[in-house]
């Protein structure tokens, strides 16, 4: 069985066509706007734009899919489509973990895509975590990062660490303890309509690449 984990950034709240053709996408934005220039980002008082948030990108996800989608959702819950494919078996995937960062924005995204999520994937086990020192000015992350990820997978199970969304400067970290732990390493750009998973074979070696197609819904 395989636990996935997903680096969470902003784009669950930022993302460029959020919202868009909602019946209150005027308002949607003005809320979004709102949010992204207040300083202290207290959850407790930013509860309705989560619930909207919620709603729009699970609307995304009920209707075919469209390269153009990818701008109207999260980069973390394209790319756990793409990454799922048609193959969504929960005796397969034990669980699916979004990481915030160690920032009030990343934890708003994390429980977006953690609500999303259970929406699209009822059947699969959700959850989110957060990797503490991860923000703009961390250094030596390794060790949080491995430590947040072997709370969540028992013994005998496969990783796929899904690095599209979230702090770009967590990469190397990841990508290290991935050639240690023989986890695998996905990713997906906006552009295209596919992701990639990349594997260290062990004890070394050249990366090995693994193309993931679209997914028919």
């Amino acid at each position: 069985m395989t636990v996935i984990f997903a680096t969470v950034g902003t784009s669950a709240l930022y993302n460029r066509d959020i919202g868009k053709g909602w019946k209150r996408e005027a308002i949607l934005k003005s809320k979004i706007r709102s949010y992204q220039d207040n300083k202290q980002k207290d959850p407790t008082e930013w509860e309705h734009l989560f619930e909207d948030l919620v709603t729009v990108h699970a609307e995304v996800f009920q209707s075919a899919w469209d390269k153009k989608d990818h701008f109207r959702t999260s980069a973390e819950l394209t790319s756990t489509m793409y990454l799922l494919g048609n193959n969504v078996e929960a005796a397969k995937v034990a669980k699916i973990v979004y990481l915030a960062s160690a920032t009030r924005e990343s934890e708003m995204a994390a429980r977006v895509n953690e609500a999303v999520a259970k929406k699209r994937w009822p059947k699969l086990a959700i959850a989110r975590d957060r990797i503490e020192g991860l923000e703009a000015h961390y250094i030596e992350v390794r060790d949080a990062i491995a430590k947040v990820a072997k709370s969540h997978v028992p013994a005998g199970h496969n990783v796929i660490f899904n690095i599209t969304g979230g702090f770009k400067g967590a990469i190397p970290s990841i990508a290290d303890l991935a050639r240690k732990e023989g986890w695998t390493v996905f990713y997906q750009h906006e552009s295209l309509e596919f992701g990639v998973g990349f594997t260290y074979p062990v004890p070394s070696g050249p990366i090995q690449e693994k193309q993931w197609p679209k997914p028919t819904l």
